[in-house]
């Protein structure tokens, strides 16, 4: 760890390599900078899973430990910033659905078996939809199985079947982009520029 008044210099190295690197703007990737130091509570340079804040329900910190698996890690598995960033540039607005879906999946499967099993669906269906009954579930899963699936008697949704029924879902282009450019002018005081990290 070098001293603080290094950190600085070292800082806008790699915000400029993370810039050339995703296709962000010095001004977004500074933006993520700030936000991914925020985080970063037991070592100022790397994202640790004990960082990650406790969001009230076992259910949910799960699901943010599984998005935190989907990040490269070091050798003592943490994230760095270039993860980081990486990572974020998966939701550009020019990275094509495909490609943000597969990342989507990625997250769902929990066992890395590259299908999505019922017990996986289950588990994020009581995410995004606490405090149902478990007929509920039950007939959720149901569905689910027979719009991705239609005919097919089987329990598991494969990669290719998520990314084909997933691809048509009105509007899904937008629901998986982040417009960090839209965040950088809501954090930038009026008629000011953005706060550098």
């Amino acid at each position: 760890m070098g001293s603080a008044a290094s950190a600085p210099g070292r800082d806008e190295k790699e915000i400029a390599k993370a810039a050339r690197q995703t296709g962000f703007t010095l001004e977004e990737v500074r933006y993520l900078h700030k936000r991914f130091k925020g985080l970063c509570k037991s070592n100022p340079d790397k994202l640790s899973a004990q960082d990650l804040p406790d969001f009230g329900s076992q259910q949910a910190n799960d699901f943010a430990h599984r998005i935190f698996n989907t990040f490269e890690k070091d050798a003592v598995d943490d994230v760095t910033f270039g993860a980081f960033v990486k990572g974020a540039a998966t939701f550009r607005a020019d990275t094509p659905v495909g490609v943000k879906l597969q990342y989507i999946f990625e997250m769902l499967d929990f066992n890395f078996d590259d299908e999505l099993e019922s017990k996986e669906l289950m588990e994020v269906l009581r995410l995004v939809r606490p405090g149902l009954a478990l007929a509920e579930y039950n007939a959720l899963l149901t569905k689910i199985f027979e719009e991705v699936c239609p005919g097919q008697d089987t329990a598991v949704i494969t990669r290719d079947e998520f990314v084909s029924y997933a691809k048509k879902i009105p509007g899904i282009e937008n629901m998986l982009t982040i417009d960090v450019q839209k965040a950088v002018v809501a954090a930038t005081p009026a008629g000011g520029a953005a706060a550098a990290p």
